[in-house]
């Protein structure tokens, strides 16, 4: 058994019955991957979550190396779309090869709120981990309260 199908099969112990078979959990913790093991062990333990549905929108922690290049995190936050290491964006799909929408699948296809050279609202494509995203209301994004045509940061 490989390291990570072991790490799984300790996961999984804790997540099924006390009684499961053995080499039932042998088998799911060799098919689930990392991703898809802390996405149901998100699910279980944080009695708050909900699951999102095509456009909703969510916020997730900034990652520079995923999302970043050259964003200024304080523009982000002067222009409504950053806050306490937060930014938000909305579900464009489930990033399977479904063509109708799974709001179980482990990974999303997002629309991140970035901006552009004129401070104006700007889209960044990209898929991240469906535990990672907190779904929000759109109130909630203070950019969109502020109005549309923001341009300057003072």
């Amino acid at each position: 058994m490989k390291s990570t199908t072991k790490l799984n099969a300790l996961v999984l112990r804790n997540i099924l019955k006390p009684d499961a078979p053995a080499n039932v959990v042998e088998l799911l913790a060799g098919m689930l991957s990392q991703n898809q093991l802390e996405y149901i062990a998100t699910v279980m333990y944080d009695g708050d979550y909900k699951f999102l549905n095509k456009d909703d929108y969510f916020k997730t922690k900034w990652n520079e190396n995923k999302f970043g290049g050259t964003t200024d995190i304080d523009q982000l936050y002067d222009l409504g779309l950053y806050k306490d290491g937060y930014v938000y964006g909305h579900v464009i799909n489930s990033d399977d090869w479904d063509s109708s929408f799974n709001p179980y699948y482990y990974k999303m296809q997002c629309a991140l709120y970035l901006y552009d050279n004129d401070l104006k609202l700007s889209i960044l494509e990209v898929k991240i981990d469906t535990a990672s995203l907190i779904k929000i209301d759109k109130s909630e994004i203070k950019y969109f309260n502020n109005g549309s045509n923001i341009t300057s940061t003072t």
